[in-house]
C-alpha cells in the first residue's frame, strides 16, 4: 500500500510532490476528499492519511466458480512519517454496504 501526495502549484502551473502533512490529516473516500487542521481538531493524528475503500468496482467477482466479495472493507489510518497503516475500525472480512462517507466538522 502507498499513497502519492502532491499539491498544485498555481503561479508554476505544475503538481509538486508533498513529503508530510504537518499539522493536517487527509481524509480520502469516495465521496469527498478534505485535508483538516490537526490543531483545530487535535482528535485526530497529524501527517497521517485516513481513507476508504476506493475498490467499488471490484466489489464482488467469481473465481472459478465461487463469489468473492473484495471492495468495501478496506480502511484505515496511514501514517505518511511511519509508512505503516493502522485499522480505525476493525470491520472484519467483509465489505460494508453502502459505501462508506466522511462527515466533515464544522469548525465554526
Amino acid at each position: 500500500m502507498q499513497f502519492y501526495i502532491f499539491k498544485l502549484n498555481l503561479s508554476a502551473k505544475k503538481w509538486e510532490k508533498v513529503e508530510c502533512l504537518p499539522d493536517r490529516a487527509l481524509f480520502l473516500g469516495g465521496n469527498q476528499s478534505i485535508s483538516l487542521s490537526t490543531i483545530d481538531f487535535p482528535e485526530f493524528e497529524e501527517n497521517s492519511i485516513y481513507f476508504t475503500d476506493d475498490k467499488w468496482d471490484e466489489i464482488s467477482f467469481k473465481f472459478h466458480g465461487f463469489a468473492n466479495d473484495y471492495g468495501g472493507h478496506d480502511n484505515g489510518i496511514y501514517s505518511i512519517q511511519d509508512k505503516v497503516v493502522k485499522p480505525f475500525h476493525q470491520f472484519g472480512k467483509w465489505r460494508i454496504d453502502p459505501p462508506p462517507f466522511w462527515i466533515v466538522p464544522n469548525p465554526w
